[in-house]
């Protein structure tokens, strides 16, 4: 099985309240398949990413600019 993506799912308040893990069959499987899992935000705890994108999004401004 191979984990094709990972959308976040908010509340009204935009907090996440959970994830939906989009799932599929990989080669060699005896049978083919595509789905997807929703999961708590108690079950997995994704909240390091965004710290993580902020981190790649200084780096990419803080680099010199060729002139």
């Amino acid at each position: 099985m191979n984990i094709a993506s990972i959308t976040f799912n908010y509340d009204a308040q935009k907090q996440v309240k959970g994830y939906t893990i989009y799932v599929d069959g990989k080669v060699g499987d005896v049978q083919s398949f595509s789905g997807q899992v929703n999961i708590g935000k108690d079950e997995l705890d994704l909240s390091f990413i965004l710290n993580l994108v902020q981190e790649k999004i200084g780096e990419t401004f803080t680099k010199e600019q060729p002139e």
